[in-house]
């Protein structure tokens, strides 16, 4: 008899669990189960009049190389495709004037001294406080502390609010006063334990870099010849995934209302208004406080999932004819400090930094809005955010006339917060879940927001899943007691 497993949740999580399960047995049956109308969670493009538009991510890196790998299982390594070679740097909004980020910028501190002495970005003062790193003490405490505590202790409140802000902000739509470095960025908090200073840490890692050969690694600023998409979008990735499960696998229009456990163990009831159905095991691919819905059978679990935050954001995509943005688009974006008091936390020149992305003669804008915080942008009315947006592209690029195609998506609590005790809260989470045997978790909420960081988890609870089912007892039959779901 061959044994089950229900994933809830049809995001890249649980697209690439089903997959990574069945491709570790076969033998599985295995259903998917999505809420919503589509599969691919976040992950949402749009291809129509020769433009290519992402409602979601737009990017792979290559460094974490789980997302490469899935892509080349499922035979799209020729759709791989990198960013533009020329142009490959960013900007940031200083008093209303798009400055370039300094060649060697690496996030937090400074690797190149003359781009970092010449830039407008930050005052003379700002400068000299990022330098003092190098001389500044190791804390002496240990333990986990807040992005802001930490880059403000050794690179100063400048640094803080003109560069780490909105460049972190811009990958985890987070509150650095809030967000744990440990999860988010530890690097750094290696380099202050191993170097005594990030700036003498960054400098050393790039050396070593080099005397491995890996140019990519070495290059100055913001590293984004790591970045790659595929051609079509994202959602190629999506598509390719559901064409390698079996048919019938994936079920989409099904909002689950609760699991529960087998009375006596051995298998897990799935429960909505008109279906029950059991499974030998369950894994849910979704964020924290939706799986917290599910768990009533286990309220202390329910409760820790749920203490994850999320924030919500807005994605704008804007076509506008090139002639309609005056002067050089010599950059892939730019990133807006919170203390310039715009509605725009990001923007991204989306045909610029991949190719093939519009027509001959027209621009595609990607522009961010919301964010830890600033959840109350996205809950306006649609036709005012976007008229701030404008405004705000207006000021900044001189943007003249209206976009010849609008299209906006709301993601409504996607992005996890990695707040302070985060990495404290997911292991009490993993203890509790390991106590309800055939019960797995995946999700952006754990151990890493990007599509690697997902594919990678996801690929682990598959094959885990996979291994439990096979080493279920073969004499374990199912109770049929479907009265466990009222």
């Amino acid at each position: 008899m061959s044994r089950s497993l229900a994933v809830v949740g049809a995001g890249i999580s649980g697209l690439a669990l089903a997959w990574a399960a069945l491709r570790e047995n076969p033998a599985l049956k295995v259903h998917l189960f999505e809420g919503s109308s589509r599969p691919g969670g976040a992950i949402q493009s749009r291809r129509e009049d020769e433009l290519v538009l992402e409602g979601g991510p737009d990017s792979m890196l290559t460094d974490k190389p789980a997302g490469l790998q899935l892509c080349r299982d499922l035979g799209l390594e020729l759709l791989i495709q990198p960013t533009n070679e020329d142009d490959r740097r960013a900007m940031v909004v200083r008093d209303g004037r798009l400055v370039p980020i300094p060649e060697g910028f690496r996030l937090l501190a400074p690797t190149r001294l003359i781009p970092f002495l010449l830039t407008p970005v930050l005052s003379p003062l700002g400068k000299l406080r990022i330098g003092l790193d190098l001389f500044l003490p190791r804390r002496r405490e240990s333990g986990d502390e807040t992005l802001a505590g930490f880059v403000g202790r050794r690179l100063g409140r400048e640094a803080l609010e003109r560069m780490a802000q909105p460049l972190v902000g811009g990958i985890y739509g987070g509150d650095p006063e809030r967000l744990s470095l440990q999860a988010t960025m530890p690097r750094f908090l290696d380099m202050e334990y191993s170097h005594g200073s990030v700036i003498r840490g960054l400098l050393a890692g790039m050396r070593g870099s080099r005397q491995g050969g890996n140019r990519a690694a070495t290059r100055a600023g913001p590293r984004y010849g790591l970045f790659v998409s595929l051609e079509g979008g994202l959602q190629t990735l999506v598509e390719r995934l559901v064409e390698a499960l079996p048919p019938g696998t994936l079920r989409t229009g099904l909002a689950l209302e609760r699991i529960e456990p087998e009375p006596g163990g051995g298998g897990w009831w799935l429960c909505s208004p008109g279906f029950t159905e059991r499974f030998d095991a369950v894994a849910l691919a979704m964020p924290g406080w939706a799986a917290a819905r599910l768990s009533a059978f286990d309220p202390i679990l329910a409760k820790r999932l749920a203490s994850i935050r999320y924030s919500s954001s807005a994605v704008v995509n804007l076509v506008f004819q090139r002639r309609q943005i005056p002067g050089r688009l010599n950059s892939f974006g730019f990133v807006v400090p919170r203390i310039e008091n715009r509605v725009l936390l990001a923007c991204t020149y989306a045909s610029v930094k991949y190719a093939g992305r519009a027509p001959e003669g027209q621009v595609i804008l990607r522009a961010f809005s919301g964010g830890a915080g600033r959840e109350g942008e996205v809950d306006r009315p649609p036709e005012e955010l976007l008229e701030d947006i404008l405004g705000d592209l207006r000021d900044l690029m001189g943007i003249r006339g209206t976009p010849l195609k609008v299209w906006s998506l709301r993601h409504e609590r996607v992005m996890p917060q990695y707040e302070l005790g985060h990495l404290d809260l997911i292991a009490e989470i993993q203890d509790r879940a390991s106590r309800h045997p055939g019960l797995f978790l995946a999700g952006n909420g754990f151990r890493g927001i990007g599509i690697p960081d997902c594919v990678a988890q996801a690929r682990q609870a598959g094959v885990r899943a996979a291994e439990y089912l096979d080493s279920l007892a073969r004499n374990q039959g199912k109770t049929g007691k479907s009265g466990v779901c009222p």
